[in-house]
């Protein structure tokens, strides 16, 4: 059953995390869900890590275009540098939130079957 419930309780996360969507490009109604997605912090410190001390960029073609520096990447995700321990913090936040809600429903089964 974990199965065939995993996949769309994972894809908005996926979603609203940054990977298929910029986070600027969610609705206003929506915005409250992408705080809950532990995509969106990974996805975003580990471009901030990933960038944030990239000056310049060489780009190998010249008819397309690239960005010029590491904050221009960012900058098009619409990511800041000062988030990174934030993401991570929140990172951290949410596996502990998930653990005890995880723990919380086990312990509510067990006790209804008493």
């Amino acid at each position: 059953m974990a199965l065939s419930v995993g996949p769309p309780v994972i894809i908005p996360f996926m979603l609203f995390g940054g990977f298929f969507l910029n986070t600027a490009s969610v609705p206003s109604y929506f915005e409250w869900f992408s705080y809950l997605s532990w995509f969106r912090y990974g996805n975003e410190a580990l471009l901030i890590n990933q960038w944030a001390e990239v000056d310049t960029i060489q780009c190998t073609r010249s008819n397309t275009t690239c960005p010029r520096s590491g904050r221009t990447v960012l900058q098009t995700y619409n990511f800041k540098v000062d988030d990174f321990w934030i993401d991570i913090i929140c990172l951290f936040s949410l596996i502990a939130a998930f653990r005890l809600l995880a723990f919380l429903a086990l312990l509510s089964k067990t006790r209804r079957s008493k």
